[in-house]
C-alpha cells in the first residue's frame, strides 16, 4: 500500500501533465466541472476544479462528490501514473472505477 504522500505526488503529477498538454482551442469548450480522485484503501479524496480546460485548486477533501470521479487503490493510482498499468485494462477489469456522465468523458477525452 502506497502512502498519502506518494498519492498526493501522483495526483500532482497527473494534474501537471494534464494542464501542460497542448489541447489548443478545445480547452475553451470544456464546461466547468469538479473532479476528484478517491483512494479507497487510504480513505482520502483529492478534489479540484476543471475550469477553462485546466484542473485548478487541487486539495484534499472530506467530500467524495464530484462531477468526474476516479476511484482506485493507492497502488493502482501509482501504477497508472507511472504507466505500469494500462488505463483501459484497469478500468475494464474493475481495478478502477469512473463516475461521470458519458458526455463529460467524451469532452475530457478530446483534451488528451
Amino acid at each position: 500500500m502506497a502512502t498519502q504522500e506518494q498519492c498526493s505526488a501522483a495526483v500532482s503529477d497527473v494534474v501537471e501533465r494534464f494542464n501542460s498538454h497542448d489541447a489548443g482551442p478545445k480547452r475553451q469548450r470544456v464546461p466547468r466541472r469538479s473532479v476528484a480522485v478517491t483512494v479507497l484503501d487510504l480513505d482520502v479524496t483529492y478534489k479540484g476544479d476543471l475550469i477553462d480546460g485546466y484542473i485548478v485548486d487541487v486539495r484534499r477533501s472530506t467530500t467524495h462528490r464530484a462531477d468526474l470521479r476516479l476511484l482506485c487503490t493507492s497502488d493502482d493510482l501509482l501504477g497508472l501514473v507511472a504507466g505500469e498499468i494500462p488505463f483501459v485494462h484497469a478500468w475494464s477489469s474493475g481495478r478502477i472505477r469512473i463516475d461521470a456522465s458519458i458526455v463529460d468523458l467524451i469532452k475530457l477525452r478530446a483534451l488528451v
